[in-house]
């Protein structure tokens, strides 16, 4: 959004979509009718969706198919568990980094690969274990500058 917040005058009244990736100031009152509607309906929708964590995810020919979430922290793994999901696809470690304001130590970071191993018992994880430069920086340090930093 840029520094779109810097144009906002106290006690406006805005909506954030983040589906649409939107930012509407002092809208209409069309325009807030239909926003609480797609509220509503997305509230129908996420309980839709909890009616159905407990149902084994087969397809139509039978097969089974494993439902893995990705994680960025450690306290997501509980929200894995509550969702019945089979196991962690991804373990984002990068978050670690991105949510510090200094290189996490060994000991962080074993604390909370420890913690997402413990919730989730029995079920798979992935650990990624670092994702760093290219589009996700760090406050903390200045990558050296590369001609392609996707390219490591």
């Amino acid at each position: 959004m840029g520094n779109i917040f810097d144009s906002i005058e106290h006690g406006s009244f805005i909506i954030l979509d983040g589906f649409e990736g939107q930012l509407i100031m002092n809208p209409n009152q069309n325009t807030i009718d239909r926003y609480k509607i797609k509220k509503s309906d997305h509230m129908k929708y996420k309980e839709l969706l909890l009616t159905l964590k407990d149902m084994d995810t087969i397809t139509l020919d039978n097969k089974k198919v494993e439902l893995a979430a990705n994680i960025g922290a450690p306290k997501e793994a509980k929200s894995v568990i509550d969702h019945n999901a089979d196991a962690i696809g991804l373990f984002r470690t990068e978050f670690l980094y991105m949510d510090n304001t200094d290189f996490p130590t060994e000991n962080e970071q074993t604390s909370a690969f420890t913690a997402v191993a413990d919730a989730m018992g029995e079920r798979a994880v992935i650990i990624r274990t670092l994702d760093i430069g290219g589009d996700k920086g760090l406050n903390y340090y200045d990558f050296p500058k590369e001609l392609n930093p996707f390219l490591g």
